[in-house]
């Protein structure tokens, strides 16, 4: 597997209440693209043929293989399963450093579970698609408990 650089970027616009959300997902989008760009993931942000909706086959790449967002805006499924992985990932992170403040014992063990659960995903290398639905749902079932013990 390649490995990913490390950017450091900044992207400065123009951020008033109305706009911020648009300019969070621009700076996402950007940074996503230049590491993907750089892993060969990304083949092309906006070489599109004429139809890409209808048909998003590209006449150097394989159909899906080149994009992330679609003309219009209009994001893929990659996209949002990327979106998705960010957004579960600063869950964890966040409840963690609250966690991190707590003296609560139930809230110690629950974060001793999340850690050893996460290493046990990570460590694993059998790819059933049924115990990995069960493992995620462990997952999420631990996260809403600290969750609810940090309220």
């Amino acid at each position: 597997m390649a490995s990913v650089p490390k950017y450091n970027i900044e992207v400065r616009l123009t951020v008033t209440y109305r706009n911020s959300q648009k300019i969070a997902m621009i700076k996402a989008t950007v940074s996503l693209y230049l590491v993907f760009k750089n892993c060969g993931i990304v083949k092309a942000y906006d070489a599109w043929p004429a139809d890409p909706i209808r048909d998003a086959r590209h006449e150097l790449w394989p159909a899906g293989d080149c994009y992330l967002v679609y003309p219009g805006g209009t994001s893929c499924v990659r996209f949002e399963k990327i979106r998705e992985g960010i957004v579960d990932f600063e869950k964890i992170r966040i409840v963690k450093e609250k966690a991190s403040k707590s003296s609560d014992k139930n809230v110690k063990y629950l974060v001793q579970q999340l850690d050893f659960h996460l290493e046990t995903l990570l460590s694993e290398k059998e790819f059933d698609t049924k115990k990995i639905i069960v493992d995620v749902m462990k997952g999420k079932k631990i996260i809403e408990q600290l969750s609810e013990k940090l309220k």
